[in-house]
């Protein structure tokens, strides 16, 4: 075999080989494996696994589900201390989730289980039409990952993606494991992630700036009539929670207040003609900005206030 094929053969076998002790190392650090291009969501499909191959999937009775709202504005602990009826919940919101990723979540699991199925959602998480999934995930390997098979494919995206995120991943817990950072993945036995981001700390561009309010047509909730269709073949009730937002950003933006209102009448109509159950945390609790981290995001103390009150009406 010529010389320099000899060199070109090591020098590559020997760079897999060094990538893939590494990527084995992200691994063991947190970093989860890759399915899509939105790291939270494949942190959570990562936490949901673990979850069902322990088995401790098989004990939970009520699923939170939603963006990173859900992800960052509840607590699930004084929900299920505090509620009668919820005893085990299971957080599977992540960064982005819109109206159809979370119906396609619930499509996909085993709902043999579960007595409650809490959405937590805002106005732009309907800002989707029809059927589109906003990370163009294949749910059939999901699955199969879930059931402890299939490694392969996300364990060779994962390990394609490191060179480029080498010093992230091989310290996890140093840049994704942190309260005080808005990228937070560090997840609590329910699947929560809290904030605790303060001062000079909070981000003033994601405090003080909203997406572009644009006119919510009547087809773009339908998936969430769709969602609460399925789960009423499950004999599962859909809670929809609308989660809080900075009162002084809707006082200064009256696009934005019409936006946000028509929102609300819009779910309250649909809550009454679907038989679904709507919690407007917003307009109930009017939370001060003492609470929030940015716009719609709120710190633990802010967090525990609201799974309180969604506690008390359950």
């Amino acid at each position: 075999m010529n010389f320099w094929i000899k060199c070109w053969l090591t020098v590559t076998i020997s760079i897999f080989l060094l990538l893939n002790i590494l990527t084995f190392v992200a691994i063991q650090e947190g970093a989860p494996y890759r399915f899509t291009s939105s790291l939270s969501y494949d942190a959570k499909l990562t936490f949901i696994r673990k979850k069902m191959l322990s088995g401790e999937f098989d004990q939970v009775d009520t699923i939170i589900i939603g963006s990173s709202m859900g992800l960052n504005n509840i607590n699930s602990q004084p929900i299920e201390e505090l509620s009668d009826k919820v005893h085990n919940v299971l957080n599977m919101s992540s960064w982005g989730l819109n109206t159809n990723d979370t119906l396609e979540l619930l499509t996909s699991i085993d709902l043999a289980n579960i007595q409650h199925v809490i959405y937590i959602a805002q106005y732009d998480d309907f800002t989707t039409n029809g059927n589109t999934l906003r990370f163009g995930q294949d749910m059939d390997s999901i699955k199969d990952f879930w059931a402890g098979e299939n490694i392969i494919e996300p364990y060779f995206q994962l390990l394609k993606i490191l060179p480029l995120k080498l010093k992230r991943y091989l310290s996890w817990k140093k840049y994704y494991a942190d309260e005080s950072q808005y990228r937070n993945l560090a997840f609590n036995n329910s699947g929560d992630v809290g904030l605790d981001i303060k001062g000079k700390g909070i981000n003033t561009s994601r405090y003080n700036t909203f997406p572009f309010p644009v006119h919510l047509s009547d087809k773009k909730y339908i998936p969430l009539i769709d969602m609460n269709d399925y789960l009423k073949t499950k004999g599962i009730p859909l809670i929809v929670v609308r989660t809080p937002y900075r009162l002084p950003l809707l006082i200064a933006n009256e696009n934005l207040t019409t936006v946000f209102t028509s929102f609300r009448k819009k779910v309250d109509t649909l809550a009454q003609e679907e038989g679904f159950v709507f919690i407007d945390v917003h307009n109930e609790l009017k939370l001060t900005d003492t609470y929030f981290v940015d716009k719609s995001h709120l710190n633990k103390e802010g967090a525990m206030l609201i799974s309180q009150f969604i506690a008390s009406k359950l």
